[in-house]
Parts: structure tokens; C-alpha cells; sequence
């Protein structure tokens, strides 16, 4: 589940997340934002997170990215930026918590990401 700070919209996404180096993690993901009185929108992100494992089950990053959003009136490049926290649950399941800044020309807003991550 995402949430839109600026247009005030709720969403859903999808991401995939890979190992690139030890404490280096890759992340691409896909928002979609409900319509409101603006209408709807989506964004397509690419992220690298650095890992601060902070226990067995904890662990958290800071993050920086590109994003690509669109609306039914535009789209823009713009700059991810932010952190986040992974929690276990066991080794197939993480609960998740990613909020960003996205940083785009004339229009910058807050992304708050929340959900369950499954290992496949």
C-alpha cells in the first residue's frame, strides 16, 4: 500500500528488491495511485538502499533513487530520496515500511510505502 502525500491518494504497488553487493540492495517498483479530484497517477521507481542490519530481524537504509511519474496531464523525471525499515517475520516474509521524498520539477511530494514482502 502507498500513500501520496500531495495529491492525498491512496495506492498500490509492486517491487522487486535484489542483493548487488553486500550491504548494497537494488529496488524497482510500481505505484498506482486511486483517483481522487485530481485524478489518477503512477510512478515507476529505481532505488539503491545501503543496509544497516540492526539485529536478526531488523534492518534499515537509507535510500536514493530515480522515479518516473505520471499523470493523465503529465509526466516527469524526478529524484527518490529517503530510507526505510524491513522487519522478519521468517525467512520467506518481511514487513516493510519506505517512505521518500520525490523530488520533481514544480511538483514534489511524499510517498509513504507500507506492506509485506514475500521471498520468491
Amino acid at each position: 500500500m502507498v500513500y501520496g502525500t500531495d495529491l492525498d491518494q491512496l495506492g498500490l504497488g509492486i517491487k522487486s528488491r535484489t542483493m548487488l553487493e553486500k550491504q548494497f540492495r537494488g529496488a524497482a517498483s510500481f505505484d498506482y495511485l486511486f483517483a481522487n479530484y485530481e485524478g489518477w497517477a503512477w510512478n515507476i521507481n529505481t532505488d539503491v538502499h545501503y543496509l544497516f542490519p540492526k539485529s536478526s530481524k531488523f534492518t534499515l537504509y537509507p535510500l536514493a533513487g530515480l522515479t518516473f511519474y505520471h499523470t493523465r496531464n503529465y509526466s516527469k523525471l524526478g529524484i527518490n530520496l529517503g530510507g526505510g525499515i524491513d522487519y522478519s517475520i521468517n525467512n520467506n516474509m518481511k514487513l516493510n515500511f519506505d517512505p521518500k521524498f520525490q523530488l520533481i520539477r514544480h511538483y514534489n511530494q511524499m510517498i509513504l510505502g507500507f506492506g509485506v514482502l514475500f521471498k520468491i
